[in-house]
């Protein structure tokens, strides 16, 4: 799962963009800090709530009636992740050009633990975490 603080990083990638408009003309900047594994996720989550968080793939109709959403969002949701799974977010080469829009950016851009640190957690959140990987029914 690649990781961006929209409102905290954005700003560092857009300036790079005007800043370096020749070089990055036609060029797709990925301005993500990196990528995480579940494992990876459920570790920072433990770490920075303190409390034990695992991993558990679970069928996707159980999934969508966790989420406690609309049907048809839900469902939105459900064909993102599993978008995610078949092409990945920024699609083949990913992690290169993550890479590559990291170290483009004008200034460090926030790691997980760090968005996790500055957000608040409500408590319905914390079933959507359950299961953030789908299987077939």
């Amino acid at each position: 799962m690649p990781v961006l603080d929209a409102p905290g990083d954005m700003g560092k990638s857009v300036s790079a963009i005007l800043a370096k408009t020749e070089k990055l003309e036609w060029n797709m900047l990925c301005a993500a800090e990196g990528l995480y594994s579940v494992d990876e996720v459920c570790a920072v989550i433990s770490k920075t709530t303190r409390k034990k968080v695992i991993y558990e793939q679970i069928a996707v109709g159980e999934f969508r009636e966790i989420m406690g959403l609309p049907a048809v969002v839900a469902y939105v949701f459900v064909d993102g992740f599993r978008f995610g799974e078949e092409f990945r977010c920024f699609g083949p080469g990913e992690e290169g050009m993550i890479r590559w829009g990291k170290a483009s950016a004008r200034g460090s851009l926030s790691t997980l633990e760090e968005v996790l640190c500055s957000a608040s957690f409500e408590p319905g959140v914390k079933k959507a975490w359950r299961a953030t990987h789908l299987r077939g029914e």
